[in-house]
């Protein structure tokens, strides 16, 4: 799973006396790695000063379980996951090509390896793990932050779409509902504040990345309903109701339904939500 230590803890140095530790890539006198980034979402790519590194597939392979895991790895673990089709012998034989063709890249260390254990250096930064450890601050301890914060967990961009590997279609998805669930926290906590506009953001966000969810239209509805805005709440209860209905066969929850209760005296209630479903 995504940022879950798999056998070492997730920070420190390796338990036990390992020996020297040695910097795969580019050696730098302070011992850190300015300026390098991967991405893992939408895309893949690691870039450095805004440059974009050229890698092959197997070292992008690498380098990605790598970043999705903030620990130290064992070679025999890596090699497995990322060549599981193979012998023991030609795993380990394509993962000690692979590091050999990343200690050549022209850029400060990407990887770090102590003896038969390896991992991601400590001071390259993963879009990935920031949404991540976001998106566990606000269902954690309530907390968003500033807008900076709104905006790396609003941008889309699933985890490395095009991979089908199963440590990514693991980690895609949990991803995935950890954003989703944030979003949506997030929205309920900016709209208690008042600062409207950004929880519509959140809300939103979590719309458009799965419209089947209701958790996500409902905080949209609770936004616009919050401001007063009912016509556009009961737009948007419609649009998520027309959705479901052609792609499910579903009609929404009461939770959906009853959210419009206080617009209608109580005994026009069940027909007015009805109403307001199938209008249009």
């Amino acid at each position: 799973m995504i940022l879950v230590a798999q056998g070492w803890p997730v920070v420190g140095e390796p338990p036990g006396r390992l020996g020297r530790k040695r910097a795969v890539g580019w050696t730098v006198s302070d011992g850190r790695a300015t300026g390098l980034r991967v991405t893992l979402l939408g895309e893949f790519a690691v870039t450095w000063e805004s440059s974009r590194l050229k890698l092959d597939r197997c070292t992008q392979r690498l380098t990605a379980f790598l970043a999705l895991r903030n620990c130290w790895v064992r070679r025999a673990v890596t090699a497995v996951a990322l060549w599981p089709d193979a012998d023991p012998d030609q795993g380990r034989a394509a993962l000690r090509s692979a590091l050999a063709r990343l200690r050549r890249v022209d850029a400060p260390p990407l990887l770090e390896e102590a003896r038969d254990l390896i991992r991601l250096h400590p001071a390259v930064a993963v879009d990935a793990r920031e949404v991540f450890q976001l998106a566990r601050r606000v269902l954690d301890h309530a907390s968003l932050g500033d807008r900076a914060a709104l905006e790396t967990l609003c941008a889309r961009g699933d985890l490395l779409p095009e991979w089908f590997d199963e440590w990514v279609v693991l980690d895609r998805e949990q991803l995935r509902e950890l954003r989703l669930h944030a979003l949506e926290m997030a929205s309920t906590l900016l709209t208690a504040q008042g600062r409207m506009a950004e929880a519509a953001q959140a809300a939103l966000a979590a719309v458009q990345a799965e419209p089947l969810r209701e958790s996500a239209a409902r905080a949209l509805v609770k936004v616009h309903l919050a401001e007063g805005n009912w016509g556009l709440a009961i737009t948007r209860y419609r649009a998520y109701c027309q959705v479901i209905r052609q792609e499910l066969g579903l009609d929404p929850s009461p939770q959906m339904r009853t959210l419009f209760d206080h617009l209608w005296p109580p005994a026009e209630r069940p027909l007015a939500a009805l109403a307001a479903a199938r209008a249009g």
